[in-house]
């Protein structure tokens, strides 16, 4: 009986084993798809950049871009801590808030323009559609 016992024991840590092992290389083959996908993409913009100096201008404004809106994100945090926190409700920290705030917007706008050049055949018909919507929208308000 205990040899049925240990037999079975092995069996099943067997199996164990071995769903390990197949979750562990899906887990594995799944880690490398997104390590190649990445390279691509990084190899892509590369050779995008090579043959265009404009690419490669984008690509400098939108890092410029992201770095001004992680740094007012950081500076928005903080004022916004102060007035919260702190109970520290001045026209300084007001004011603080306000321009911190409109940095961030200013730059998330100019890094979506600098993405929509990247992309401009999309974002092209994607402002036709909205053109062609808002003129509807005119036209429908301009009746009454």
């Amino acid at each position: 009986m205990d040899d049925l016992r240990a037999l079975i024991i092995g069996i099943i840590g067997a199996f164990i084993v071995l769903g390990i092992q197949r979750v562990y290389r899906k887990y594995q083959l799944k880690s490398i798809n997104q390590d190649i996908e990445v390279l691509e993409m990084e190899k892509n913009h590369l050779e995008a950049m090579k043959a265009s100096s404009v690419e490669m201008s984008r690509s400098a404004y939108k890092s410029v871009f992201i770095i001004f809106s992680l740094i007012s994100v950081g500076e928005l945090a903080s004022s916004l801590i102060e007035i919260v926190v702190n109970d520290n409700k001045t026209i300084s920290n007001i004011i603080a808030l306000a321009v911190w705030s409109s940095v961030l917007g200013l730059s998330l706008k100019f890094t979506k323009r600098y993405h929509n050049l990247g992309n401009y055949e999309r974002s092209i018909e994607q402002m036709e559609e909205k053109l062609h919507v808002l003129k509807e929208k005119a036209k429908k308000n301009s009746v009454k």
